[in-house]
């Protein structure tokens, strides 16, 4: 999964207190929930779900989907770790 977290880590890098992005398809638009969030595209990421819920598993996100639209929070150990890291 190394490109998604290197957009990750450069999402992080512009914006360091966002904790939510969701997952969507280029064709949708989303006019939802007002407040900063990132968005990741299925189309930029291959298997994009699985690798969430991977990632979910493993507590490095928390998934809060609404509205038909993928939503997740970063937890503080997923953003430390990409704060540290370089890849």
């Amino acid at each position: 999964m190394p490109s998604l977290f290197a957009e990750m880590r450069q999402d992080l890098l512009v914006d360091f207190f966002t904790r939510e992005f969701i997952a969507i398809s280029r064709e949708l638009t989303y006019c939802g929930q007002e407040g900063p969030y990132f968005t990741y595209y299925f189309e930029d990421h291959d298997q994009l779900p699985g690798k969430l819920k991977v990632c979910a598993n493993y507590g490095a996100i928390q998934e809060m989907t609404f509205n038909n639209i993928s939503r997740y929070e970063l937890s503080e150990d997923s953003v430390e770790f990409r704060a540290r890291t370089k890849s």
